[in-house]
């Protein structure tokens, strides 16, 4: 899965906070990549603001759609996110950066039909040490091993995107939307909108509860209705089960990126995510992490995740000509 994507809201349901209560602060940083991608749709990468560009004469149509009816415009741009999202493009390898309160980590991540691979490749900016690259190997080779390991996290991440797409849907009916200008972009021009809580709508969960304390703004492609920046903050605290399941602290905010990383596909490209809170009331909850997402590259002959995990010690093998190859 795109980086970005394993959301807290997705994960404050009873039993997942219980879960979550006994795991590692690996654990926890981990449950909580999909709050990117449940905020992809949510939230802007920090850029200068003022950018003003005329929009071609091909596009007038877009633009008063955008001037006349932003919020059948972020039905649209949401439409087509949903029917090309992760699952229903190319699948793709790439190089994720993260940078949490406890970790610096590359990871080389390569998409396959039965879930993403991911091998580690450097450590705070420095390739692995040959001692950590044998680590890593044996990882990679149990994994091989052992498709119960593969199949339980691609359940995982099948579960996440549903509810991410779930989250999705309801953008368009859970904000109100407003034009606020024409942006040019390097690739073209790009529409803002800014978004607030929409006082009618009824959350039917405790996921799509968490959008009635978020406003913000978002980047539209004019000419292909993709998303490209999203920011928000949580302008009220947001609470889960009345607060005894946890809360989400007034404050935090996510900013988000998304890019033609290819030819017609788009993929999350930059996330960075700060959010305080506390879990079942006395778990304290401090999110600090930066994602950043380079070197994408449509993957070629891999059909299943053990081919994946052959080219990943491939890979570092060439980098680690020392290491055992067996």
């Amino acid at each position: 899965m795109p980086p970005s994507l394993h959301s807290l809201w997705i994960l404050f349901t009873k039993d997942s906070v219980y879960r979550l209560w006994n795991s590692s602060i690996e654990q926890w940083i981990y449950a909580l990549r999909p709050l990117c991608l449940m905020l992809v749709f949510l939230f802007l990468l920090a850029c200068p603001s003022g950018w003003t560009a005329a929009i071609p004469s091909s596009l007038n149509p877009t633009l008063q759609e955008a001037k006349n009816n932003p919020q059948a415009l972020l039905r649209s741009a949401v439409q087509k996110e949903l029917a090309t999202g992760y699952g229903k493009r190319p699948f793709l390898r790439y190089r994720l950066h993260k940078v949490t309160e406890h970790a610096n980590n590359t990871k080389e991540i390569v998409e396959t039909p039965d879930g993403d691979v991911a091998c580690l490749v450097a450590i705070n900016g420095h390739p692995l040490s040959a001692d950590a690259w044998q680590s890593e190997r044996a990882r990679l080779l149990a994994l091989r091993a052992h498709p119960e390991l593969q199949a339980h996290r691609n359940r995982r991440e099948q579960e996440d995107t549903r509810r991410f797409e779930e989250l999705l849907r309801a953008l368009p009916d859970a904000f109100q939307v407003q034009f606020a200008g024409i942006l040019s972009m390097p690739n073209g021009p790009a529409i803002r909108l800014t978004f607030q809580p929409n006082p009618d709508y009824k959350p039917k969960d405790y996921e799509t509860r968490s959008l009635r304390g978020m406003s913000g703004e978002l980047w539209i492609d004019a000419r292909q209705k993709r998303i490209l920046y999203f920011r928000a903050h949580l302008f009220q605290s947001v609470n889960f089960g009345w607060g005894i399941l946890g809360y989400l602290n007034k404050g935090g905010s996510v900013q988000i990126q998304q890019s033609q990383v290819i030819p017609s596909v788009w993929t999350l490209t930059n996330m960075r995510l700060s959010l305080t809170g506390r879990a079942l009331l006395v778990k304290p909850l401090h999110f600090d992490i930066e994602e950043s997402a380079t070197e994408y590259q449509p993957v070629a002959n891999i059909f299943h995740y053990p081919q994946a995990v052959d080219l990943l010690l491939r890979n570092a093998c060439s980098a680690h000509p020392q290491s055992n190859q067996q």
